[in-house]
């Protein structure tokens, strides 16, 4: 499940139950909306850590990037689309490609990342992280079947 529809679970999940909440204390809104609020934010944070401490969401942190030794086992070109792991996008449509060398999280090595900001899919944009040695031969893998994309940084 992505990052959006977890969060939007989080928010039904704590509404029901803040509501069922507010159903058994006998909630007036009109009286009680000042100390009603406080006590729905408490709520919310409560259910959101205790998502978070039973791995029902991720944590929005760059360590959830994975990066793979060679990306050429991850990205391939068959019958006029470009595949990255589990994208699939039509070499036609893709106009710009940004392919960069970055820090790693350690902060001492590099890392390639290759990614299609301009060919989203359902919200996830199709990236790649990998060993920075292959920087070279993935950009001329790509320029040779993709000869009018833009590479941009």
């Amino acid at each position: 499940m992505n990052g959006n529809k977890r969060i939007i679970n989080v928010l039904i999940f704590a509404a029901l139950f803040f509501g069922t909440y507010l159903l058994l204390v006998g909630f007036d809104l009109a009286v009680d909306f000042q100390t009603g609020l406080p006590i729905f934010y408490g709520l919310l944070f409560f259910v959101y850590a205790l998502m978070l401490k039973f791995g029902w969401i991720e944590k929005p942190t760059p360590q959830n990037r994975k990066s793979v030794a060679d990306p050429f086992n991850h990205l391939k070109i068959q019958d006029h689309d470009l595949y990255i792991n589990k994208h699939k996008i039509p070499l036609v449509k893709i106009k710009k490609i940004v392919l960069d060398k970055v820090k790693a999280l350690d902060g001492n090595t590099e890392q390639g990342l290759v990614q299609l900001p301009f060919n989203q899919q359902k919200g996830q944009i199709p990236e790649l992280w990998f060993d920075a040695k292959h920087l070279k031969s993935l950009k001329d893998f790509l320029k040779q079947h993709i000869p009018q994309a833009e590479f941009i940084k």
